[in-house]
């Protein structure tokens, strides 16, 4: 057996169910598939999952610690922190961070800033609005007072 290949056959696992790794980071068993793409190694994949792979990138991006991701999640009870729309009606089934660019503007935050976990239509909604607290509540006062310019049809 070529030594590449006893490498490879010693991080996956061929079973009943299709090839399997362990991750280095979580030490959880799961499918190929669930492992991060990368073009450098022989089987086309990283040796830390996904989820593991976003912890990480979160960590860093937002300054928290990690699991801190899991530990929003779980206070939020599964839901955006705004509409409460559930994790699972979300596309990807995540939730964004949500931080307060006047503290932190850009793509990242100092960690003190950050807010909670929302979903992609609050996300861009308070982006739309420069999370301008006066500016939405005169969209409040809009939407209930504004009177309907056209008759309803009969």
């Amino acid at each position: 057996m070529a030594r590449a290949e006893r490498r490879r056959s010693r991080r996956s696992l061929d079973t009943p169910e299709g090839v399997v790794r362990v991750c280095n980071t979580c030490s959880k068993t799961k499918p190929l598939e669930d492992f991060v793409k990368s073009v450098d190694r022989l089987d086309g994949r990283r040796h830390i999952c996904r989820l593991c792979h976003q912890d990480r990138i979160r960590s860093r991006k937002y300054n928290v610690p990690l699991g801190w991701y899991d530990v929003m999640l779980t206070k939020q009870n599964g839901n955006c922190a705004i509409c409460d729309r559930s994790v699972t009606e979300c596309p990807k089934g995540v939730l964004h961070v949500d931080h307060d660019h006047s503290c932190c503007s850009g793509d990242g935050s100092c960690g003190q800033c950050v807010r909670g976990l929302i979903c992609g239509n609050c996300n861009v909604t308070l982006g739309h609005v420069k999370d301008n607290a006066a500016l939405l509540r005169k969209l409040i006062t809009y939407l209930e007072s504004q009177e309907r310019l056209s008759q309803p049809k009969e």
